[in-house]
């Protein structure tokens, strides 16, 4: 310090009068953490330097101003309140010798300087002047927000202080904005109002005065100060009665509340947020007033009641908790204390039994009657004794906090003789996922939603306050209306939902049956090619029969069967590989008036048989070759009545037989009966009419752009329903379908080369497999066949990042298709198109929006739509339905229903119409689209935490080295459950375990981190093109699940701590540096 006495040249008087003056002086007091304390201390600590728990208020001052008022006002507040002078330090407990094992965090209150004079002269807490007045508007205002934003996110050093900070800004001789910062480990959204009151009533003296000088005014005296509370509640508070009521009151609680995210949630919480305003009218305000009345609830629990419907409907749970704030301040001496008093109070919301509004609003009332009569329970002790799962990318117990304030920003704020005005600068932060505050404002409620940014977006949370705001309207209205049936949807979202997005175009399509619209287009163009049947794939031995020729094949087959009977009504099952004359037995068998049922002869001889008997077809066609090798499955088909297997190739031997009579058939009649698998391990027949394909070929030939010159690649199995899309669109719009040889390659070399010598210009591919396509594009191995123009995916979900890939390396041409649609909606229901100025701007490709004739809708477990953004279970309608699965009327019952909003206020459709439950979670997009999420029965839970398999496989492929990824969860025993990821790298390069879970722990929670990795060469893919996740090897099988790395345990201790993980965790031997949380285990 300039200016202080010096020891040398002191006299011996001088230095004794110094000793006693220093030995006078007050030492700093010490006291206990609170358990509030003790957690931010923690929480500073695990995140150095964070503005998380700031308190800051920002305030325009218009008016003559008393700098030096201002400053005796804020100086005497320190010097009065303990909390604003204590600091936080480590110190070895008494007695110990062991720092190390023994320290302990004490909080040190600095002795208040004597008397006012000492205050000012040190310039604590003491606002310092920034002089913007050089600044012309708007450039100080704007100046004034940026310096208000960078004060806010300074942050605190704990240990040394000080804990609190004030600037005043000068933008003018009467226009000046004060900034306040306070760290909330001293301080809390009451004690802001105990300052503030305080700061009014100082400065109102002291500026009374010419200069800022007039007599300090008379506060009440504290009894107590915060030291005091926290010494108490650590010494003497008997919090046993309260802990059993919590623990019994949460109990089976679920402690994760997952809100439908925007983005996926990282692996840290940044805490990063906005917000969004609400305001709700005077009319809803005395409406949920007189509601609570009626039944002894006061605004708080009325309002309550109403935001945890809110969050029932958009999460579909029935079980949830909220966090609300508590002041916590039960004791009249506490009262006038600055200090981190405020507490949470955990409530929780049951809805399980599917109650009224007016039943949850009294079950929430009795709940948060007995919260508040055990609110001394700290939360850091609740967190403690309900042991929720640990993770730092979400708040423990509760993700969602409700709080109704006195007055907007929980304190009023007004100094004598200035106008005071907030200013709107906010610190960008949100400490939970999703906070309401609600205030008084006027006659009516302003509030504003405090939202985490890494998760949603600011529309989605716009659209939530707007439905929050029409279920509390249709609440007022009708409180005995059951939760679940409250309207949820402003009328124009909910028009946006149900005529506008759900529909595609609407397109003409004729009633005709199949062979009708054959014959129409074999009339219309006879000898242009319709068919390429290519040779071997060395040999240039093409085989194209024109429209004429193929309708001659089929008219040969067609009179084979019907000369032995069958006809309307019939199915006739075919058994061949992928050929001309398999195309002309489809056709043929269609024109008798049966329907085709495929088989596909890579199928197990028990599943043939099963699909032939349960289809209870007429005849079996079958190629001569396979019928050979599957005499185990036609065996178990052959019947008395009549032949049942006949040869496919005799049909096209000899003189030709009688054409039947081409005649009309009802559009609901069955063209083809296709197989899916069944949830109970039985497959499933579902029938398909003629009129549901119909309305496939105008639909994907308007889609797809068909005509006549297009050269189309029939790739899918016949067993396949893809295969009904590539055969008839392109056929009945006059294309030509080029035929894959069953021996061509799938590696992309040749399958190039193929489409390039056949001058392919669509081509239908599984997803997984144009996956593939993008490294080689981008690397320059690979160029597409100038003639394509058009390439359509499906089957699986396309990653992001391939169509980025994609889109960079072809520039948007050819056309790109992502096409969705399960076998009971006649192939594909919607599609998505990505254009190079098009690429999707959410974490998963869209399924787009349905195809022309087709409706879709994302409703509840009621049927009932839900809002954009909210999950839930995708229904499809229209021309393209199914008629049901064949003899199963319980599961046609089951899936297939009416259709409620078919011809309602504007609705495409019309009254009688069906709709069906695809089992699909999906929900729409800000824009339209609608964005698939994985099955409904597929989610997991890890842990306690529901999680999509999907986004874990979307993160593992982001790693350069990998190509493919499949995350399942299996059984780890005890009821719980494992991840494990099956990977396919690029070049046969698959990076190592430990790589790959550092890859993925700066993505995902580490909940979402699989436990093994296992390295496959590739993926094993089913006949119909998906991945076969019932052939992944188990990874015991392939020892990537069971192999310990690095050193082997050492000594007794840590062979003991081995061998009880190796139990937990199912594994053999473990290295002495593995991870027990890395390997899947938790606490």
């Amino acid at each position: 310090m300039s200016g202080a006495p010096k020891l040398e040249g002191m006299t011996r008087q001088e230095k004794l009068a110094l000793l006693a003056r220093l030995s006078r002086r007050p030492k700093p007091r010490r006291a206990p953490l609170s358990f509030a304390q003790q957690r931010l201390w923690f929480l500073d600590r695990l995140d150095p330097g964070s503005h998380v728990h700031t308190i800051f208020r920002a305030y325009r001052l218009s008016g003559p101003l008393s700098a030096r008022a201002l400053a005796r006002s804020f100086a005497a507040l320190h010097r009065r309140h303990d909390a604003l002078r204590t600091t936080f330090v480590e110190t070895r407990a008494e007695g110990s010798e062991n720092t190390e094992s023994r320290s302990e965090v004490v909080q040190q209150v600095a002795p208040a300087p004597e008397g006012e004079a000492g205050d000012l002269a040190r310039g604590t807490w003491i606002p310092g002047v920034v002089d913007l007045t050089r600044l012309a508007a708007p450039r100080g205002e704007d100046e004034l927000e940026a310096l208000a934003a960078r004060f806010a996110k300074k942050p605190f050093d704990l240990a040394t202080g000080p804990m609190a900070r004030v600037a005043l800004v000068r933008l003018g001789t009467a226009d000046h904005g004060l900034l306040l910062a306070l760290h909330h480990i001293v301080a809390d959204g009451w004690s802001m109002g105990i300052l503030f009151s305080e700061l009014a009533t100082l400065y109102g003296a002291f500026a009374a005065a010419p200069g800022g000088d007039g007599a300090a005014p008379a506060l009440p005296e504290l009894k107590v100060q915060y030291p005091d509370y926290s010494r108490w509640q650590r010494e003497e508070l008997d919090l046993d009665a309260q802990l059993a009521f919590w623990k019994d009151a949460l109990g089976g609680a679920p402690t994760v509340l997952e809100l439908p995210a925007d983005h996926p949630r990282p692996a840290v919480e940044s805490f990063r947020g906005e917000y969004v305003p609400l305001r709700l009218s005077p009319e809803l305000r005395r409406g949920l007033e007189e509601l609570g009345r009626r039944h002894g609830a006061t605004l708080f629990m009325t309002f309550l009641a109403g935001f945890a419907a809110f969050l029932a409907r958009i999460t579909g749970r029935r079980d949830l908790l909220l966090g609300t704030p508590v002041a916590n301040r039960q004791r009249a001496e506490l009262e006038g204390v600055v200090g981190s008093f405020a507490n949470t109070l955990v409530l929780r919301a049951e809805l399980e039994d599917e109650p009224s509004f007016t039943d949850l609003l009294t079950r929430l009332r009795r709940h948060t009657l007995s919260a508040l009569a055990h609110q001394d329970l700290p939360f850091e002790r609740l967190v403690e004794a309900l042991e929720p799962r640990r993770d730092l990318s979400r708040n423990p117990v509760f993700q969602v906090m409700f709080a109704l304030l006195q007055t907007a920003g929980g304190g009023s704020f007004a100094l004598p003789g200035l106008d005071t005005e907030p200013l709107g600068v906010g610190r960008g932060l949100s400490k939970v996922d999703l906070t309401l505050e609600i205030y008084p404002d006027g006659e009516g409620l302003g509030g504003y939603f405090e939202y985490a940014a890494d998760l949603f977006d600011e529309g989605t949370v716009e659209r939530w306050a707007a439905g929050l705001e029409v279920l509390l309207a249709g609440a007022v209205a009708e409180p005995a209306t059951a939760v679940a049936a409250l309207p949820l949807l402003p009328e124009a979202e909910r028009r946006q939902l149900l005529v506008e997005w759900n529909r595609g175009e609407a397109v003409e399509v004729s009633k005709a049956s199949i062979p009708e619209l054959w014959a129409e287009r074999v009339r219309a163009t006879p000898g242009a090619p319709a068919l390429v049947a290519p040779g071997r794939v060395d040999d240039d031995g093409d085989r194209t029969l024109t429209f004429a020729e193929l309708d001659a094949l089929a008219g040969r087959v067609a009179g084979h069967l019907a000369a032995r009977g069958v006809g309307p009504g019939d199915r006739v099952a075919l058994l061949a590989e992928r050929s001309a004359e398999a195309l002309a037995a489809i056709l043929g068998i269609l024109e008798t008036g049966a329907a085709y049922v495929p088989l596909d002869p890579a199928y197990p001889p028990q599943r043939l048989a099963f699909m032939i008997e349960d289809a209870d077809v007429a005849a079996v066609l079958a190629e001569e070759r396979l019928a050979g090798t599957r005499t185990e499955a036609l065996g178990d088909a052959s019947g008395e009545a009549r032949p049942r297997v006949l040869h496919l190739e005799p049909c096209f031997a000899g003189e030709a037989p009688r054409r039947p009579a081409r005649r009309a058939l009802p559009p609901e009649s069955a063209a083809y009966s296709i197989y899916t698998s069944g949830s109970t391990g039985r497959p499933k027949g579902v029938v398909v009419p003629h009129r549901a394909v119909a309305h496939l070929a105008a639909a994907m030939g308007r889609t797809y752009g068909l005509a006549p010159g297009d050269r189309v690649l029939q790739f899918a199995s016949l067993s396949f329903d893809i295969s009904v899309e590539e055969i008839f669109p392109t056929l009945l719009a006059g294309a030509t379908l080029v035929l894959r040889p069953p021996e061509l390659s799938l590696a992309m070399a040749d399958f190039f080369r193929f489409a390039a010598a056949h001058r392919l210009s669509v081509v239908n591919v599984p997803t997984p497999y144009w996956h593939e396509w993008i490294s080689e594009l981008a690397a320059g191995r690979l160029e597409l066949p100038t003639t394509l123009r058009l390439v359509i995916v499906g089957t699986e979900q396309a990653l992001p990042e391939r169509l980025a890939g994609w889109l960079e390396a072809t520039g948007g041409t050819p056309r790109w298709i992502n096409a969705y649609g399960p076998s009971e909606t006649t192939v594909t229901a919607t599609v998505f198109e990505a254009g190079a100025e098009a690429s999707p701007t959410v974490e998963r490709v869209p399924i787009g929006r349905p195809i022309a004739n087709a409706r879709a809708y994302v409703l509840d477990r009621h049927r009932r739509p839900l809002p954009v953004g909210v999950p839930g279970q995708l229904w499809l309608a229209g021309g393209g339905l199914a008629q049901g699965y064949f003899r199963r009327p319980a599961l046609t019952a089951e899936r297939f229903g009416p259709d409620p909003f078919a011809g309602l206020d504007g609705s495409a459709g019309a009254p009688g119409d069906r709709l069906y439950a695809t089992g699909d979670l999906a929900r729409w997009l800000p824009d339209g689209h609608i964005e698939f999420l994985g099955r409904v029965d597929r989610q997991v839970k890890i842990r306690g935490f529901r999680v999509e398999t999907g986004e874990i496989e979307a993160a593992l492929v982001e790693h350069p080295a990998l190509r493919q990824a499949v995350v399942e969860a299996l059984s780890a025993g005890a009821g719980d459950r494992r991840l494990v990821a099956w990977v396919v790298g690029e070049e046969g390069r698959v990076p190592g375990a430990a790589e790959l879970r550092e890859h993925l722990g700066k993505r995902l929670p580490a909940y979402m981190v699989p436990s093994a990795f296992v390295p496959l060469a590739e993926l094993p893919m089913t006949p119909s093109g998906k991945i076969d996740r019932r052939a992944l090897p188990a990874p015991e099988a392939t020892g990537h699940a069971a192999a310990a790395t690095g050193e082997a345990p050492r000594g007794a201790v840590e062979e003991l701590v081995a061998e009880v993980w190796c139990e937990v965790l199912g594994r053999p031997a473990l290295g002495r540096t593995e991870s027990f949380f890395e390997l899947g285990g938790h606490s």
